[in-house]
Formats: C-alpha cells, structure tokens, sequence
C-alpha cells in the first residue's frame, strides 16, 4: 500500500510503498444496447480491505461502487442524452469517523451538427447538488474534504467532418 509518510531524513512528506494490506472482492459489469441506440451500462464492485497487520479496516476505502449508465437518442434530429448514477459507499476518514455513502447524478446533452465534424455537449455534474464530501488525506489539516455542488459545463469538440 502506498502511503504517506514522514521522511525522518528532512521532514518532508513523502510517498512510500511502506504498509501491508489484504484484500478481495469482485467486480461485475454489463453492457449493451437495450433498444436501436439505446446503450446501457451497469457495474458495481464490492471489496474488503484491511491493514495486513492489525486487521483494521483501510480508509478511504468503500466496501461498494455502483454505476449505472443510460445513453441514447433525444426527440430532436441529432440529439443524444445521457444519465450516470454514480454510488460510493461508506468509507472510514483517518480519524476514524464514518463517511456516508453517496449517490450522484450526472446529465449530458450532445448535439451533432452533421458534416461539420462539430459536437456541442452540455452537462451537469452532481446534478441534484447533493452536499458531500471525501476523506482528507494526512497533509490536510481538516478530516474531510467537502465538495463541489452541482457543476454546469459545456464543450465544444471539432472533429474532422464525417461522410454520411
């Protein structure tokens, strides 16, 4: 496991690969179309991790993820949405507090404009503003680490233009 330790030489934080841990769980993950253009995509993975030596639960590390992704085509020509449920669960803060687990939604639009090679997307991330927040690492003073809320985005991709 790769930690963060005091460098005893200058007193500097440093990352070592220095602890033990144990180990398992599984992963699962399906994907396909449910209908003409319709892409769908679901995970989850579950772990138990410990300290190899004292059997002590690790930090920042959740017992369950979960995804799910839907993606497909909107009423108007050339227009696709998409919807992301994102889960991470509980996790422990190096102080040993217990961080709730987390759903967040994500959004996107994408409009084509055919023989252009042009993309424009727009999103919200977190779209619901659903507060929450992460363990901190050792460097930080505070035990978690709050997070953004809903974040509204935009992009423009240009590609070479495509033949239909």
């Amino acid at each position: 496991l790769v930690s963060l330790i005091l460098d005893p030489a200058d007193g500097l934080l440093v990352y070592r690969n220095s602890d033990r841990i144990r180990a398992g769980g599984f992963e699962v993950e399906v994907t396909g179309h449910v209908a003409p253009r319709v892409h769908l995509r679901a995970s989850y993975a579950h772990q138990h991790a410990v300290d190899a030596v004292t059997d002590a639960r690790l930090t920042n590390s959740p017992a369950d993820v979960a995804q799910l992704a839907l993606r497909g085509p909107l009423p108007a020509p050339d227009l696709t949405g998409g919807l992301e449920i994102a889960y991470v669960g509980e996790r422990l803060t190096l102080a040993g507090n217990r961080l709730a687990g987390r759903a967040l939604v994500n959004a996107t639009v994408v409009q084509a404009l055919p023989r252009t090679g042009v993309e424009i997307t727009v999103g919200a991330l977190n779209l619901f503003g659903t507060e929450h927040a992460d363990p901190a690492g050792a460097e930080h003073v505070s035990d978690v680490i709050p997070q953004v809320g809903r974040t509204l985005f935009a992009k423009v991709t240009l590609a070479a233009p495509r033949a239909r």
